[in-house]
């Protein structure tokens, strides 16, 4: 997996500017993805990269939603914020499309054995 290639895909997806400034996020899914792996030669695969920045664009989208959705003006007035549940949504569409790609080579946490 290429760091540079995932922040770059992460800024495409979320809309970010900079991705240092969410450095933590990328590297969380990073993580996350490297554990799906069935062996750590796979990680070198480069369909890991667009997994690894569209889980990072839906960690930052699930942050994004959970914030307050009300903005207080100059006036003290409030006035609602976009609603962030469609992008949300999104970013676990697109989550789980890169993550059919990559099937191949991660684990399968709901095989299980039907009788012994």
């Amino acid at each position: 997996m290429n760091t540079q290639t995932i922040n770059e895909l992460f800024e495409l997806f979320s809309g970010v500017d900079d991705a240092t400034e969410y450095a933590y996020i990328v590297e969380s899914a990073i993580n996350d993805v490297t554990q799906m792996l069935i062996s750590s030669s796979e990680s070198t695969d480069d369909r890991l990269n667009y997994v690894c920045g569209s889980l990072a664009n839906l960690k930052y989208q699930q942050f994004m939603a959970s914030r307050d959705r009300l903005n207080y003006t100059y006036a003290g007035t409030v006035s609602q914020k976009h609603d962030g549940k469609d992008q949300l949504a999104d970013a676990y569409s697109m989550f789980y499309s890169y993550l059919a790609t990559v099937k191949d080579i991660i684990k399968d946490d709901n095989f299980y054995f039907q009788s012994v």
